[in-house]
């Protein structure tokens, strides 16, 4: 399946380009397992729809480095309800837009998966 992941070069891109792998991580304001949050949205061309943008206060540019992979993941429906995210933890989240957009992927995603890095000048996988 062909999904996005995208990230911020203020620290997010760091690790990923240094480990070769996009790894799960723990949402900062919900109680559930670390995930990699995927979308099924063009690359860029819709990240403002998924409010991915830097948010007010935020520290960085989430839409700055988009990850174009090809892997398996679990829509976000799926996943919180398998999961039992908190039914009003889980009406904020969604509440951001699109949630029916959105993925979620336990495991890593190594560069053997990625098919584009969304920035120019980026490491591109071979």
């Amino acid at each position: 399946m062909i999904l996005h992941h995208f990230t911020c070069i203020d620290h997010g891109l760091v690790g990923i380009h240094r480990d070769k792998m996009i790894r799960p991580m723990k949402h900062p304001a919900f109680d559930f397992d670390p995930v990699i949050w995927l979308t099924d949205y063009n690359v860029r061309t819709d990240a403002g729809t998924l409010s991915i943008h830097k948010p007010s206060g935020g520290v960085c540019d989430r839409t700055a480095v988009c990850f174009t992979v090809d892997t398996e993941a679990e829509p976000w429906s799926l996943f919180a309800d398998r999961m039992g995210v908190d039914p009003v933890h889980r009406a904020q989240l969604e509440a951001l837009g699109a949630p029916e957009r959105w993925f979620v992927r336990s495991e890593g995603i190594p560069a053997s998966q990625w098919r584009s890095v969304g920035r120019a000048g980026l490491w591109t996988p071979s």
